[in-house]
Formats: C-alpha cells, structure tokens, sequence
C-alpha cells in the first residue's frame, strides 16, 4: 500500500487509486478506471461487476503489535481509511 501511495504521488497520470468500495457501488467510477486504462466500456464487464461484486462486510476491530500500530494507522488515514 506504502509503496501505492508513492507511485499515485509520484506519477499521477500512470497510477489510479481505486477503494474497493467504491469499485463496488459505483458504476460510474467503474467507467472512470476502465478511461484512465484506454480501456472500451465492455458489457461483460458490467455484467461481470454487476453480479459478482459486494460490498465488504464490516470486519471487527484487530489488536496489532505495538511496533506497526502506528505505521498501520499512518498508511489507512493516508487511503482514506480512518
């Protein structure tokens, strides 16, 4: 991920950051990945997406080791994750 976020600051234009979230409920975002790729629209890839994609469930809180716990935090709040 660490290494994602360096590539997305690096060389924006040759590097798309995707949550899968989004991936997940958002059409439209999906036609913005398969623009930023040169990639045509593709109905088996709006069928495929449309009946295989789900939302991820909740997943409980982790107790991580005290040497990465902040690293940890660090690199979700930077994905928009906390």
């Amino acid at each position: 991920m660490k290494k994602g976020l360096q590539l997305l600051e690096q060389i924006p234009d040759a590097v798309m950051g995707v949550k899968y979230e989004r991936f997940v409920a958002d059409e439209p975002f999906r036609e913005e990945i398969l623009n930023f790729c040169e990639l045509d629209d593709d109905i088996n890839f709006t069928t495929y997406c449309s009946a295989t994609l789900t939302p991820p469930a909740p997943k409980p809180p982790i107790k991580l080791p005290e040497e990465i716990k902040n690293e940890f935090h660090r690199v979700m709040r930077e994905l928009g994750y906390e």
